[in-house]
């Protein structure tokens, strides 16, 4: 069972709420990035305009059909909890929703812990328990509650999710990757979870092809295809998109008419201002490898948002030692 989470540990949630205001919460993380390198990715440097996308909430996958007790109780806990980070994400800076909130949290935490006592073979319990002690800070309770619901169910999805990105932060990338698949096919319509492949995949590309795991053909038409379909499942979600453009970059050897197909769509997508200029700079990136130099000239001179100036001086540069088609 599970230890009762310790009265210090508790504290890590005010820490928790007083970085509310930073963004979005999220129980999941991707794997960590390394840093980037000469490639034509740097020629446009500019960021997409949003954060990583959530994780998906443990309350709407709870079986619906039991009538325990524990279960009901399990439902109103998990309905709790994602309530309390809704209204903590709709006032950040508000003083005293926080304190609230963490008087709260302590409650929330008592209830799960009183639920997996009372029943302590509840898988989807300490799923929810691991996923809350994980956005605290709380890593190794969050580990332990979430191997003891793999332990007692092999088929939650986000638990394999989620110990995947442990695995992954600890530079356990073959682990991760095969918690990963084992969520995509248990739950192949999450793009989180090819998200999260895709990125792993790319984090940690020179290990897998150091480990022979596999070739660079393979490996990069797997980040990709996980990209992309992350893109397809969530195709109006910011993040999964821009990610799937960006792709292409990634490539050893890039078809730059997709590449620029892509970029041209993910324009139409953009708000006006510095989104759509932002993938401007991309588009004319793609044209300058494809030996459009005039068009991609034409194009950057649509790029007037001063926060892009430098990518812009970049690019232009990059052309006019780019020669002509």
């Amino acid at each position: 069972m599970v230890s009762p989470i310790s009265s210090g540990s508790r504290h890590v949630f005010a820490l928790v709420l007083a970085l509310v205001a930073a963004g979005p919460l999220r129980s999941e993380v991707p794997p960590p990035q390394p840093a980037p390198t000469d490639s034509a990715e740097e020629s446009a440097a500019a960021q997409p305009p949003s954060a990583t996308p959530s994780a998906p909430d443990i309350s709407r996958s709870l079986d619906t059909r039991a009538e325990t007790l524990a279960w009901r109780e399990l439902r109103q806990v998990t309905d709790r909890e994602r309530a309390i980070w809704e209204r903590l994400r709709a006032a950040p800076e508000d003083e005293d929703a926080r304190k609230r909130a963490e008087a709260e949290f302590r409650d929330v935490i008592t209830a799960y812990e009183n639920i997996i006592r009372s029943d302590p073979d509840m898988a989807e319990a300490y799923a929810a328990y691991g996923l809350l002690l994980g956005r605290s800070g709380n890593r190794e309770e969050s580990a332990k509650a979430l191997l003891k619901a793999n332990q007692l169910d092999p088929n939650i999805p986000m638990v394999k999710n989620q110990l995947g990105n442990f695995l992954a932060e600890d530079g356990s990338y073959n682990q991760a990757l095969a918690y990963y698949l084992s969520a995509i096919e248990l739950k192949g319509d999450e793009p989180l979870y090819h998200y999260q492949l895709g990125s792993l995949l790319f984090a940690y590309r020179d290990f897998f092809l150091d480990d022979k795991t596999y070739d660079r053909a393979t490996l990069d038409a797997k980040m990709q295809t996980a990209f992309r379909r992350a893109a397809e499942l969530a195709s109006d979600n910011w993040p999964y998109i821009y990610r799937y453009a960006e792709s292409f970059y990634d490539l050893e050897t890039v078809d730059w008419p997709a590449a620029l197909a892509e970029w041209r769509k993910l324009e139409q997508k953009a708000p006006e201002g510095l989104g759509k200029q932002t993938i401007r700079i991309h588009i004319a990136n793609v044209m300058a490898e494809m030996g459009k130099r005039d068009e991609a000239v034409a194009l950057l001179e649509t790029v007037t948002e001063p926060a892009l100036a430098d990518q812009k001086k970049t690019m232009v540069a990059r052309l006019h030692e780019t020669p002509k088609e």
